[in-house]
């Protein structure tokens, strides 16, 4: 937490655009104030101190199902990174985080010097994130896109400069199933700013079209990433068990390694 400063002055009052990047922000905080956080992001819980905004009247779900499979999900596109970045100690590695909303991603994970770490998100996403974020120590840049993304991907490059070696890539992507897609105006957050998924699959293997020289390195499902459909959100009841054997709702969110 040394690194992490907050922004001092005045409370933020977000916008109703701005509204769509706390959800997973407050919910990273509400874990992280649980007996055995998941995550443990104590970053969060300082940035949700500078927000002034109801959270208990929130349109977040914030039941302990939703809330360990957001964790859990997030902690393990952090593993992957962080794994990555151990394996290039001291080397020259470029991380690019995509629709990086408030994530504070490059404050858990430990990069050194030769890191080179960009947080890409739309133009009041990253307006937001300046604000009330503090930049990291090293090469660390925000860039404003004018593309919308609501999921979230990290892709990390190893680069060099030794001839006859491409280096070693990796991309660590959420793919949301079609059921998500299909079914994503029913989030009230979502429907009142018309987010929309655009794109979505039940099957990441779809994933590999878009470069032949891509490889699934490891692919977990929620409910296996959880231990269990018991332990994530209960989105239907006692009728979400069953429908968990549906591919359309078993593959509804996905953590993706993919390399090259």
């Amino acid at each position: 937490m040394e690194n992490f400063v907050p922004k001092v002055g005045q409370k933020i009052r977000p916008s109703a655009v701005e509204e769509t990047c706390l959800g997973n922000l407050y919910q990273r905080a509400l874990d992280a104030d649980t007996p055995s956080p998941i995550l443990g992001d104590k970053y969060s819980k300082l940035v949700v101190s500078q927000i002034e905004h109801d959270f208990d009247q929130s349109l977040y779900p914030t039941d302990p199902g939703f809330i360990r499979y957001l964790n859990t999900r997030t902690k393990k596109h952090d593993e992957w990174c962080q794994r990555f970045l151990d394996n290039h100690l001291g080397e020259n590695v470029t991380i690019l985080h995509l629709a990086c909303g408030l994530d504070t991603r490059c404050f858990r994970v430990k990069w050194g010097a030769e890191v080179t770490w960009i947080d890409l998100d739309q133009e009041d996403v990253i307006g937001l994130r300046q604000r009330l974020l503090p930049a990291p120590p090293g090469k660390y840049r925000n860039i404003k896109s004018p593309a919308y993304s609501a999921g979230s991907s990290i892709t990390l490059e190893r680069r060099t400069r030794k001839a006859g070696d491409e280096g070693h890539r990796m991309i660590s992507v959420d793919v949301m199933g079609s059921i998500t897609q299909s079914f994503g105006f029913l989030i009230p957050i979502y429907s009142r700013n018309h987010v929309r998924y655009v794109w979505a699959t039940d099957n990441a293997k779809e994933l590999l079209a878009m470069e032949p020289r891509l490889r699934i390195a490891q692919q977990v499902v929620w409910a296996q990433a959880l231990g269990g459909v018991a332990r994530g959100p209960q989105w239907f009841g006692w009728w979400t068990w069953l429908l968990s054997y549906w591919p359309s709702f078993a593959n509804c969110s996905t953590n993706v390694k993919l390399e090259f």
